[in-house]
C-alpha cells in the first residue's frame, strides 16, 4: 500500500470572519477570508494559503498592507 498525501484542510468560505494571533506582535487581528489556494511545498507535499484581508489597525490602512496570505496550519487563529 503507497502512503497516502496528505490533503490540506478544507478552505473557509470566502466571506469567513477570523482572528490570527501575530506572535511577534503579541495581538490578535481580526480579517476576512478573501481566497483558497492550494500548494505544494519544496517536498511536493500540498498545502493551502488562505488570503486574508485584515481589518485596518496599528496605522495599517491600504489594501497592500492589509492582505496576506497564511498556511493557517501554521498559524494560532479562530473564527470571529
Amino acid at each position: 500500500m503507497e502512503d497516502a498525501t496528505p490533503e490540506p484542510a478544507p478552505a473557509l468560505a470566502n466571506g469567513t470572519r477570523v482572528r490570527v494571533y501575530w506572535t511577534d506582535l503579541r495581538k490578535w487581528y481580526s480579517a476576512t477570508v478573501v481566497s483558497n489556494k492550494s500548494a505544494k511545498d519544496e517536498k511536493g507535499q500540498p498545502y493551502r494559503l488562505t488570503k486574508l484581508k485584515y481589518d485596518a489597525a496599528d496605522g495599517w490602512t491600504t489594501d497592500k498592507e492589509l492582505t496576506y496570505s497564511h498556511c493557517l496550519d501554521d498559524e494560532t487563529w479562530s473564527l470571529a
